[in-house]
C-alpha cells in the first residue's frame, strides 16, 4: 500500500519546464538556467502559459524597460541621431508592449505576441546600420540580450 500512495505522488518528469525550455536554448542553456533560478516563482511553473506569463512579467518586461531607458539616455547624448531615436521609441516601445502582452494575451496568441517583439528589434538595427553616425554597440549588446529573452519565451509559447 506504501509503495502505492509514494509512486501515485512522484512526479511523473523529473525535469521541470523551465529545465526543457533552457535545454531547448542550444549554446545558451546555462545562461538561461542562471537567470530563470534566480526567480524561483518561475522555477515552479506548472505549464508552459504559466512559465510564459511569468518570465515575462519577472524578468523581460523589467530589462527591457531597463533596456529602453538606457537608449533613451543615448538618444539624450546624441539628440542629432535618428537612428537611435528610432530604437528608444519605435523599437523599444515595441519590445517592451509585447513582453507586457506576454503577461495577458489569450494562450493561442503568444507565439505571435513573441514575434512581435522581435519585429521591435529588427527596427531598431535597421534603422541602426542605415545610420552609421556614433558607436551603437552597446545597443546592439542590448539587442541581444532582448533577442535571448525572445528566445525564452518563443520556446515557453511553443505547443501552446
Amino acid at each position: 500500500m506504501v509503495f502505492i500512495i509514494s509512486h501515485a505522488i512522484r512526479p511523473t518528469s523529473s525535469t521541470k519546464i523551465y529545465e526543457d525550455i533552457c535545454k531547448n536554448g542550444g549554446d545558451n542553456e546555462q545562461r538561461c538556467l542562471k537567470v530563470i533560478e534566480a526567480y524561483p516563482e518561475i522555477t515552479l511553473a506548472k505549464d508552459k502559459l504559466s512559465f510564459c506569463q511569468l518570465f515575462a512579467k519577472n524578468v523581460a518586461i523589467g530589462e527591457a524597460i531597463k533596456a529602453q531607458n538606457y537608449i533613451k539616455e543615448m538618444m539624450n547624448k546624441y539628440p542629432s541621431s535618428e537612428a537611435i531615436k528610432e530604437c528608444a521609441t519605435t523599437g523599444y516601445n515595441e519590445v517592451v508592449s509585447e513582453f507586457k502582452g506576454v503577461v495577458i494575451e489569450d494562450p493561442e496568441m503568444e507565439d505571435l505576441v513573441v514575434q512581435y517583439a522581435n519585429d521591435g528589434i529588427r527596427v531598431c538595427e535597421s534603422a541602426l546600420a542605415k545610420e552609421k553616425t556614433v558607436d551603437v554597440s552597446s545597443i546592439y549588446t542590448l539587442n541581444n540580450d532582448m533577442r535571448f529573452l525572445i528566445g525564452i519565451l518563443q520556446r515557453g509559447a511553443q505547443g501552446l
